[in-house]
């Protein structure tokens, strides 16, 4: 059987002491230990090395460990980054986490705390670890969700297929934020300009009136001709990309004219810009002849490993 390969730490500290402090308790805890005197020193090793984690001390010379903190998460937003400091300004801890650190250690080192963020950190590439090895043994990747026309359902289920998506894809970069938002647009046009057939000047009128967009919706939700109306989502993953499937029940439209009418490209439409928010963040974006079902199709990549 082959033996799983260590977990890398990254320990950047200009104090020779602490680094060495640092490495010897990660190497005890099972990770094999690079290390920077400085935040140029960091940044070239990070990108060499691709670390699991790194140890980021704020309180450098020249560069900072906050605009290490703020390059890193420029280029890889996945590593987790835990800033060892002795600064007593609580400010400074706000300001890291605000720029994506996901834990503070105060010096002087308590070891049984690092210990304790060593063994989290370690057991999380090797739950990643794990789930690639399962999600390899599968030979479908299908999930099927129906929803009915209550707006307040999108956003749950939106967030289930992000959760998903990122489970489906360890080791890879996965824009989740933007992939929730194209699905929530998707989802909420199957609702109101699909299965609730309001269209663009409908909604834009209801904008202006007593009861707004809300009591539009409620009142076409409640029409026995609309209510019962379903939609279908579909997510199927293969291995490099993920395609959603949404088919509403509605009348159906042209894509083309649908583009024009709701003025894409009009910056100061207050509403309408779902189809280009959902072509920017996606691969491919189509319908069916009906226009009844759109189909979201986005690649991924493996993240670039040293």
């Amino acid at each position: 059987m082959t033996a799983r390969p260590r977990p890398v730490v990254l320990v950047v500290d200009d104090e020779e002491d602490s680094r060495v402090i640092l490495g010897r308790i990660a190497e005890k805890q099972g990770f094999d230990v690079v290390t920077a005197c400085d935040g140029p020193e960091a940044l070239t090793l990070e990108r060499r090395h691709r670390p699991d984690l790194i140890l980021l001390d704020i309180q450098m010379p020249g560069m900072s460990g906050l605009e290490v903190l703020s390059e890193v998460r420029a280029v890889d937003p996945h590593v987790p980054i835990v800033i060892v400091s002795g600064t007593e300004d609580e400010s400074v801890g706000e300001r890291a986490l605000g720029l994506g650190a996901v834990n503070f250690i105060r010096k002087p080192f308590d070891v049984s705390e690092i210990r304790f963020v060593l063994d989290h950190i370690r057991a999380a590439v090797q739950e990643e670890e794990d789930q690639a090895l399962a999600l390899a043994h599968l030979r479908e990747r299908r999930t099927v969700l129906e929803i009915g026309n209550e707006l307040s359902h999108v956003a749950p289920v939106v967030a289930y297929l992000g959760r998903e998506l990122r489970a489906h894809y360890p080791g890879y970069d996965v824009p989740v934020t933007e992939t929730k938002l194209a699905l929530y647009e998707a989802l909420a046009n199957a609702v109101e300009h699909g299965n609730l057939e309001i269209d663009y000047d409908e909604k834009t009128r209801a904008m202006t009136e007593e009861g707004g967009i809300r009591g539009l919706i409620d009142r076409r939700r409640a029409d026995p001709r609309l209510r019962d109306r379903r939609v279908r989502i579909e997510a199927e993953y293969d291995p490099e990309s993920v395609t959603w499937r949404i088919r509403d029940e509605g009348r159906g439209f042209s894509p083309h004219h649908e583009e024009r009418d709701h003025r894409l490209g009009d910056t100061s439409a207050l509403h309408g810009r779902g189809i280009r928010l959902m072509r920017h963040y996606m691969d491919d974006v189509s319908w069916n002849a009906t226009g009844t079902e759109i189909r979201l199709t986005l690649s991924l990549r493996r993240r670039v490993q040293a």
